[in-house]
Order: structure tokens, then sequence, then C-alpha cells
């Protein structure tokens, strides 16, 4: 007799294995246009230039990767009750590059929860999937690594929760169009808290 609840787990997988592959591909081709047309992800872009900048003692140029950064900046603020602005022109005044990358990372933070939010309420699916596409990107670019040295099956989590949480965009329902909004909002909390685990004092 075979055992529903196995055969139902293979399915699921094999679903989650197959959606993941297409992701994969999906976002690596959106983040490659992206690249293509010359206009890189501005956050991703000033924290590059801002740890290369206070490494190199310039910090005139992580004064203006910071200025240009203002206006999403103030949008986290707003979203997320945290100004991260006099935080920043207090390390740059002080010159100190650990306070500003770690100012910058907890940026990234931000970001993510941003993209995040912004999937699940986007008016399409395309552009529900280009937000978590960035979502992951700032993850994989920015985040991930530190977190793969230090507990490496947490990061294995975290993927796996981005590949679940494409699941859901793809919602197996009969407009095969909807968001599944609820299922959505766990894994996103997840991958947050997640990172949090690890970057406690982002959400400070």
């Amino acid at each position: 007799m075979v055992n529903r609840s196995v055969v139902a787990s293979f399915v699921f997988f094999i679903i989650l294995a197959f959606s993941s592959l297409l992701w994969a591909q999906a976002a690596a081709n959106y983040l490659r246009q992206k690249r293509g047309s010359g206009v890189e992800d501005l956050l991703l872009v000033s924290f590059k230039e801002s740890l290369k900048a206070s490494k190199a003692g310039e910090w005139d140029v992580v004064g203006d990767a910071v200025e240009e950064i203002s206006p999403a900046l103030e949008h986290y603020a707003e979203s997320f009750g945290i100004d991260l602005r006099p935080r920043l022109k207090a390390a740059v005044a002080e010159r100190s590059a650990k306070k500003t990358v770690k100012i910058l990372a907890q940026m990234i933070y931000f970001g993510i929860r941003d993209n995040l939010a912004a999937a699940k309420r986007g008016e399409d699916q395309s552009q529900s999937f280009n937000d978590l596409a960035t979502a992951r990107s700032y993850y994989s670019t920015i985040l991930a690594g530190n977190i793969k040295r230090k507990k490496p099956l947490l990061h294995n989590e975290i993927i796996l929760l981005f590949d679940e949480a494409q699941l859901a965009l793809n919602n197996l329902g009969l407009d095969g169009n909807t968001v599944d909004t609820h299922t959505f909002d766990t894994l996103s909390r997840g991958i947050e808290d997640k990172i949090l685990s690890v970057y406690s004092y982002f959400e400070k």
C-alpha cells in the first residue's frame, strides 16, 4: 500500500525542484538584462563603491555614494521606522570603514524586506517575480557569503525559503496568476528572521 503522505511529499519536492530551476534561470536572465542595460542596482553599487573607497581612505567618494541613496534610506525610514541617514553621516564623518559597512549591510537588509513586500503586492506576476529576484540578489551578493561561512546550513535554509517563495508567486490556483499571500508572508518572515539570527543589529 503506497503511503499517500510520502507520495505527496515526493510530488511537492519534484515541483519545487523544477520550479527552482526555472526560477533560477529566469532570475539570472532578468538580472543579466538589467546589467546589460547599463543600469546596475543602486544599492549594490553604493555598497560596493563605499566598501572599496572606505578601505582606500577615499571618504569623499563614500560621501557621494551615500548621498545618492538618500531617497532609498528615506523610504526605508518611513517603512521600517529606522533612519540610517544620521548614522551613515556620522560614520563617514568619523571615517570609520567598519561602521559604514555595517550600516550599509543593514540598508541591504531593508532592501530585501522592501522587495519582498513589493513582490507580495505586485500588480502582476512578472513584477512580483522581478521584486523577488532583486531581494534574492541583495542576499546573494552582500549577505550570503558571511552567513554561509558562519552557518552553512542556515544559508541553505534561506535559499530554500526563496525557492518556496517563488512557488507561492506561482500559485497553483485556477487563475494561475494569483499570489498566495498568506504563504508568501510566512516565507518572507522566515527569510527575514533567519537573516536576523546572524545580524541581530539589523532591527535596531
